[in-house]
C-alpha cells in the first residue's frame, strides 16, 4: 500500500480530526498506535480503532494535581466512504491540575498533531 494522503484536517479545542485517502483503517490504526507507544502512551481500554490511550499515573494525578504528568486521549478510526477518518479526542479536561493542567492537555494535543499529520 502506498503512503496515505491527508485530505482534511479539523482542529478544535478538544479534538483533532484527520481524514486520509489511499489507505485503510488497519494501516492508520497501526501507524497511530506506533506513534503513541513511541511517545510513552499505553492503550488503557478498548482497541486501537476505538480506545483510550493514557500516559502517566491517574491516581497520583488525582492526589497531587498539576505536579504529576497525566494525559488521556480517545482514539476513533473508521471508514468514511473511500476515506479513513481519525479522531483524537481529549479524554480528560486537565481540570484536576487547575488552569495549568488544562493548558498542558492543550499543549500535548498540539505537540502530537504534527506526528499524525506526517503519516501522509
Amino acid at each position: 500500500m502506498s503512503k496515505p494522503n491527508l485530505v482534511s484536517t479539523e482542529e478544535g479545542k478538544d479534538v483533532l480530526s484527520l481524514v486520509y485517502n489511499n489507505t485503510d483503517v488497519g494501516y492508520i490504526s497501526k501507524s497511530i498506535a506506533d506513534i503513541l507507544l513511541r511517545e510513552g502512551y499505553k492503550l488503557e481500554s478498548g482497541t486501537a480503532v476505538d480506545g483510550v490511550y493514557g500516559k502517566g499515573n491517574a491516581v497520583l494525578r488525582m492526589i497531587f494535581g498539576v505536579f504529576v504528568k497525566r494525559f488521556k486521549f480517545g482514539v476513533k478510526i473508521y471508514a468514511q466512504g473511500e476515506n479513513v477518518r481519525f479522531d483524537f479526542i481529549k479524554g480528560m479536561t486537565g481540570f484536576s491540575g487547575g488552569v495549568p493542567g488544562m493548558i498542558k492537555m492543550t499543549k500535548e494535543l498540539k505537540r502530537l498533531s504534527p506526528m499524525f499529520k506526517a503519516l501522509s
